[in-house]
């Protein structure tokens, strides 16, 4: 499926577009990363990052006027209104960098933006490296013309290969089992809603509801076999 969120049977927040990690301990903190509220409710298209070279938060004004310089020289005319900051409170370990939001327009007049991105931590084990930040998880809101000029971008600027992100059985059962409430918790169900590919006619999305009984049948097939999936298509 080319999207996917889930909702809490309470009409929390959706929690759209969770990275994958080759480790079920850092799936675990995925599952549970949360975006602020204007950030939430949207659905979004994840790619993967690799590390940016010489970024610095301090050069987001910078940053800011070249992709609107890239923008333009793409699209021709004005050069658009570019935003690039710090989303703060989303690290998940002290190696982490802080996730940078990017916004095309002006989203303070009303304007609706054309694009929204989001880069984020995931919770790395590793030592940062000098002269590169770890922001593996992009998150996209927009245009497939937007997008692609922002993953080149990207690349031009801090020499960074993206890809779609693509999640295994395995991964998305983990963050299921997160998702659902602990026994003797909350008695809703979570809503797991996918968005089917263009290809597909007819057929808009798929919708999976799972009992709190389930997760806990989840969680302990899991802990005991954790390399496995104890779901079968």
């Amino acid at each position: 499926y080319s999207r996917g969120r889930a909702e809490q049977g309470d009409h929390s927040p959706r929690v759209s577009a969770t990275p994958a990690s080759t480790r079920h301990g850092s799936t675990r903190v995925l599952a549970n990363l949360v975006f602020p509220a204007e950030l939430s409710n949207k659905s979004w298209t994840a790619y993967r990052l690799s590390p940016l070279f010489r970024y610095n938060a301090k050069g987001h004004p910078k940053y800011s006027q070249s992709f609107g310089g890239h923008l333009q020289a793409a699209g021709g005319g004005a050069a658009p209104r570019v935003q690039i900051t710090t989303l703060a409170h989303l690290a998940q370990t002290s190696n982490d960098s802080e996730a940078v939001r990017i916004v095309v327009g002006d989203v303070a007049a009303g304007e609706k933006a054309p694009l929204e991105a989001v880069l984020c931590s995931v919770g790395s084990e590793r030592d940062p490296t000098p002269s590169f930040s770890n922001l593996p998880l992009l998150v996209v809101r927009g245009s497939a013309a937007m997008t692609r000029h922002l993953l080149s971008w990207l690349q031009a600027e801090f020499d960074a290969q993206s890809a779609r992100l693509q999640l295994s059985s395995s991964e998305l059962t983990w963050m299921a089992a997160e998702w659902l409430p602990e026994a003797g918790a909350s008695r809703k169900p979570v809503i797991l809603t996918y968005d089917t590919p263009d290809t597909v006619q007819g057929l808009s999305s798929v919708t999976l509801t799972l009992s709190p009984e389930t997760g806990s049948a989840l969680r302990t097939a899991l802990q005991s076999a954790p390399d496995q999936c104890p779901v079968r298509a």
